[in-house]
């Protein structure tokens, strides 16, 4: 993904839609961090925005992104009616009603303690399932916007999809309990671990990100006097793929100067070429330790 996201999408066409799901997400998310950063409120224009530019050129984007579903939907397998669907959200009409309250109940103060009231209305968005498509990555897009929003955390270090990827299953078993059974108690558990694995994750690869970073640093120390070396070494960890030109403006420094910095992290180790033009350069080692764990 971060290669594309550098120099473009690759022949595989499968690979490139499923790297531009990921850029959207973090486009959208970087537009609801923007938003909660100057003090507005998570209304409902900001989450059709955010659906809007979620499905922007990916699935669902001839599905009428950034406005509620008109028709009635159903949760199973291709070709399931009402009542062999595995859930039969609420009708259409009744959408806007239930998202207006879905928002009322996000808005800080939380109602009940942070985490507990995320895991309550991530249930209720999904159950409400207010777009034709999308929602699953909506509603996990959403997460990390109101624990910012409750002031639970400042950047959105959780990303849980993953978990629920891997226990999708009990995922959405836990989800109907609540519907059909209400069980929030098996729900509000599943959720919180969620959280619990996810955060315990977050912190590792923080500190494998920093150690690693405190290490490379170390060892241009030991070999240059300049100052660019460093500069392009913090580019490096911050964007992965970078471009001589691009370390050039990080660093301020000249085209000759950014070319041998990148020399320097080259024989070091730190970083190898990629090819292609613009030439980018990247760290194997970044990759494998921090995102790829």
């Amino acid at each position: 993904m971060l290669k594309q996201e550098a120099a473009g999408p690759g022949s595989d066409t499968r690979i490139a839609l499923d790297n531009l799901e990921v850029i959207r997400y973090i486009e959208a998310l970087n537009l609801g961090l923007g938003w909660v950063g100057e003090g507005r409120p998570l209304n409902e224009y900001l989450i059709r925005a955010l659906h809007s530019q979620l499905l922007e050129g990916t699935r669902g984007e001839n599905r009428n992104p950034g406005s509620y579903r008109t028709r009635q939907v159903l949760i199973g397998s291709e070709g399931d009616d009402a009542s062999a669907a595995r859930f039969v959200p609420p009708p259409p009409l009744n959408v806007p009603t239930l998202m207006e309250n879905l928002v009322e109940f996000v808005t800080p103060p939380a109602s009940y303690a942070p985490l507990v009231a995320t895991a309550v209305a991530h249930y209720q968005f999904e159950t409400i399932h207010p777009f034709e498509d999308g929602n699953g990555r909506m509603g996990r897009l959403l997460i990390p916007i109101w624990l910012i929003g409750f002031g639970v955390m400042g950047r959105p270090l959780l990303y849980l999809s993953d978990y629920f990827d891997a226990q999708r299953e009990e995922y959405f078993d836990r989800l109907k309990g609540v519907s059909c059974r209400g069980e929030w108690q098996a729900w509000l558990e599943f959720f919180l671990e969620a959280v619990r694995s996810t955060a315990v994750d977050a912190v590792q690869r923080v500190q494998r990100i920093t150690d690693m970073h405190g290490r490379f640093r170390g060892q241009v120390l030991a070999s240059s006097r300049s100052q660019a070396p460093l500069a392009a070494l913090d580019l490096v960890m911050e964007r992965v793929f970078v471009t001589a030109s691009e370390i050039e403006k990080y660093a301020h420094c000249s085209s000759p100067t950014a070319r041998e910095a990148l020399k320097t992290l080259t024989s070091l180790g730190i970083v190898k070429p990629m090819g292609g033009y613009p030439a980018r350069w990247y760290s194997p080692e970044l990759i494998a330790q921090a995102y790829e764990a």
